[in-house]
């Protein structure tokens, strides 16, 4: 059984795909959002907590997402929003996966997301950093 806690931050994050999913042209995409949680399908490596993970094929448009809330618990509005966002993100540069065309995925998807989000900040005149 979910907590109140658990059921805000999945409204939440559900929230935040909505705003963002048309900003960054992936309405087209078929997505399967899953929230979990435990802990122990999330462990990268002995310590850290993974937040997301995201699946996703660009030939198809589908885009399969999981959030792990126990390590979503306590994190800003802001902090969620950058996570959701870097997730989205990765269905954009997906294609850069093909054979041939790999690239550091995660340095480009966290600069994107930075980018997307102040971009956002700057349009409704908030000229601060993307925190």
């Amino acid at each position: 059984m979910k907590d109140k806690t658990a059921r805000k931050l999945e409204k939440q994050v559900l929230a935040i795909l909505d705003d963002w999913t048309p900003c960054l042209g992936l309405e087209p995409y078929e997505k399967k959002v899953e929230f979990f949680q435990t802990k122990k399908t999330f462990r990268k490596g002995s310590r850290s907590l993974v937040a997301a993970r995201v699946w996703c094929d660009w030939r198809y448009q589908t885009l399969y997402i999981e959030f792990c809330l126990p390590a979503l618990r306590g994190m800003s509005f802001n902090g969620l929003e950058r996570t959701v966002v870097h997730e989205l993100v990765h269905a954009l540069v997906n294609p850069m996966k093909a054979k041939g065309r790999q690239g550091d995925e995660e340095f480009t998807v966290t600069n994107l997301t930075h980018a997307f989000i102040w971009t956002r900040n700057r349009a409704r005149g908030s000229h601060g950093a993307t925190s």
